[in-house]
C-alpha cells in the first residue's frame, strides 16, 4: 500500500491524534471511523482497500469528498490565482506596466492522484483577463490559459506546488485590445 493513500493517511492522522490526547491507537482509530460514518475501524479498512477513493474517507483523511474538490480550497484557489497572475505579467504577450494587472476566471481542472508521491497533478484550463488602466479607461484582452501544475498533501494539508506550474496563454481576440467606455470623468470638464 502506498504511503499517502487516504487509509494510510487515515492511519497516520489517528497515531497523531492517540498521541495528542493521550489515548489508545486502537481508540482513536474506532472514533474517527465512526465521526467519518463508518460502522467500526475494520468496515474503514475494508472500504479503503475496495474503495479508495470514497467520499467519507477521504473527507477524514484529505479533508475533500472528492480529489477535484482541492481546486475549490481558499489557499490553494487564492495561491493558483496569485501564480498564474505573476507568470501572466512576466509572459511576452503581457510587458510588466504598473498600470497592468490580470484576473483569472472558470479554472476547470482534471487530475490525476499519486498515491506513492502524495501528489495531485493537475491539467487544468482558465480564461484570464488582461486590464490595463487609464486615468479615465480601461482597456480589456482575453487569454485562455492551459495550466500544469501540482498539489500536494503534507502535515495534513494541501499545498501549492508553485515550482511545478507551467502556463501556455492564447489570445481570445484577433483584434487585441477592446476598449472600456470612458469613465471617470470630473463631471465639470464637458458640461459646464
Amino acid at each position: 500500500m502506498f504511503t499517502f493513500s487516504a487509509l494510510n493517511v487515515f492511519k497516520s492522522l489517528s497515531k497523531t491524534i492517540a498521541q495528542q490526547y493521550g489515548r489508545q491507537l486502537s481508540e482513536a482509530r474506532e472514533r474517527l471511523s465512526l465521526n467519518a460514518g463508518f460502522s467500526c475501524y475494520h468496515d474503514l479498512q475494508n472500504v479503503g482497500l475496495r474503495y479508495p477513493d470514497d467520499a467519507r474517507l477521504l473527507r477524514v483523511a484529505f479533508g475533500v469528498e472528492r480529489f477535484a474538490d482541492v481546486f475549490f480550497l481558499t489557499d490553494i484557489r487564492e495561491e493558483l490565482a496569485e501564480q498564474v497572475t505573476q507568470r501572466a505579467l512576466l509572459d511576452c504577450l503581457a510587458p510588466k506596466a504598473s498600470g497592468i494587472r490580470f484576473h483569472m476566471d472558470n479554472l476547470f481542472v482534471e487530475s490525476r492522484y499519486d498515491a506513492e508521491k502524495g501528489i495531485l497533478i493537475a491539467r487544468g484550463e482558465a480564461e484570464l483577463t488582461r486590464i490595463e488602466q487609464f486615468r479615465y479607461a480601461q482597456q480589456f484582452q482575453w487569454f485562455s490559459a492551459t495550466l500544469d501544475f501540482e498539489v500536494k498533501f503534507r502535515e495534513q494539508r494541501w499545498r501549492l506546488v508553485s515550482s511545478s506550474i507551467s502556463m501556455r496563454l492564447e489570445a481570445n481576440e484577433e483584434e487585441g485590445f477592446i476598449e472600456d467606455s470612458i469613465d471617470d470623468f470630473p463631471p465639470t470638464e464637458f458640461w459646464d
